[in-house]
């Protein structure tokens, strides 16, 4: 999804947040949403369920129901340790913007169980309930919109970081922004401190997988710093997807245990396959074998319509054992399914593809059904 189609469908949301609402939201209630949701990448369910609810009176029921009993098996526990914190700093004071409703959109599950080393490649729902948040006052997820450019520009970030000798908060804040490592001026900020005892106490002795995922990308990126590993560790521990495919990465143990580190091992095993060994009979079963475990992300989707699309063009069909028809449909079903759980290109690339086959469409039967 580009930037101008999330400023577009918030423009909307928010638009809809003018009108009277009668729905009070509980945390619970933000917890099963947000939650169900992201996993399945309900975008137009989510924004429905949003469209529906009382800001104000929502935000004035969080103040006092804060108790909330997690999915099983999916509260990594830095989760709850940041959802009591952020109440705890906001839920006692009066508030201009409904800094409660806005942590409850904040995604954290999301981000913690994500392999995504940029905003741009988390799924659309987790995407939007971001931009959401931090409209909404949300500081974190602010700061997310603001090192991805998106609510700030270059020179911007400039100015925010402009002391020489960036102060202590400031250092702290740009550790606990997720995705920070994507911005260049925020890690040369970064790294300019990594070697100090102050940075390197501060990270060590930290709870945050944010912070040591940071820590870890600012002081060393390539294994080589002695605390690269044992920061790592502690993030996989605190629930980070990211922290266990960095590890798998650098030869360490890591925990196998989420689908999405499954899934991207498996299309890194594919990508081999396809590009390197070119035996892509193992490659597509290796990302069968990854959409069974992500079936809604848009991504990998576009990877997999990208390469039957390529063994169409090539007439390899016969690599995969399928007929030229089937590689064909099975291309735009892959284009469809990338476009409806919410991937801006798919329709243009279904397009192109269409432009190449020419007149061999009508060999595709059902090719309107698709």
């Amino acid at each position: 999804m580009h930037k101008k189609s999330c400023y577009f469908l918030t423009f909307l949301c928010m638009i809809s947040f003018s009108h009277t609402h009668s729905a009070i939201r509980s945390p619970q209630e933000f917890t099963d949403t947000v939650y169900t949701c992201c996993s399945a990448n309900r975008f137009d369910a989510f924004l429905e369920w949003l469209k529906d609810s009382d800001i104000s009176q929502t935000n004035q029921r969080l103040k006092s129901e804060r108790t909330v009993a997690f999915p099983a098996g999916q509260d990594p526990g830095f989760y709850r340790t940041w959802k009591n914190a952020y109440y705890a700093r906001f839920g006692a004071i009066s508030q201009t913007k409904p800094f409660l409703f806005a942590g409850e959109i904040y995604p954290f599950i999301h981000l913690l169980q994500s392999t995504a080393l940029s905003f741009g490649e988390l799924p659309p729902v987790t995407r939007i309930c971001i931009l959401l948040s931090g409209r909404l006052g949300n500081p974190t997820a602010s700061d997310i919109l603001c090192f991805e450019y998106i609510n700030e520009t270059e020179a911007e970030i400039a100015g925010i970081l402009s002391n020489p000798s960036p102060s202590t908060p400031l250092v702290e804040r740009l550790l606990r922004t997720p995705f920070a490592w994507n911005n260049i001026q925020v890690m040369n900020c970064l790294r300019g401190q990594a070697k100090t005892s102050a940075f390197i106490d501060f990270v060590g002795k930290s709870h945050d997988p944010f912070i040591l995922l940071n820590g870890f990308f600012a002081d060393s990126e390539t294994g080589s710093s002695p605390h690269a590993v044992t920061w790592l560790n502690e993030a996989m521990t605190l629930g980070s997807a990211l922290a266990r495919v960095r590890l798998q990465r650098m030869g360490q143990p890591f925990d196998r245990g989420l689908p999405t580190v499954e899934a991207y091992l498996l299309v890194q095993q594919a990508s081999f396959c396809r590009y390197s060994a070119l035996y892509r009979r193992t490659a597509n079963d290796r990302y069968l074998a990854a959409l069974a475990l992500v079936p809604h992300d848009p991504f990998l989707h576009m990877e997999v319509a990208g390469f039957y699309k390529d063994l169409s063009v090539a007439g390899a069909n016969a690599e995969v054992a399928m007929d030229q028809n089937t590689i064909i449909q099975r291309t735009f079903h892959h284009y469809k399914r990338a476009q409806d759980v919410g991937d801006g290109e798919a329709a243009l690339e279904a397009i192109k593809f269409l432009k190449l086959l020419q007149g061999r469409v009508a060999l595709v039967p059902g090719f309107s059904d698709i």
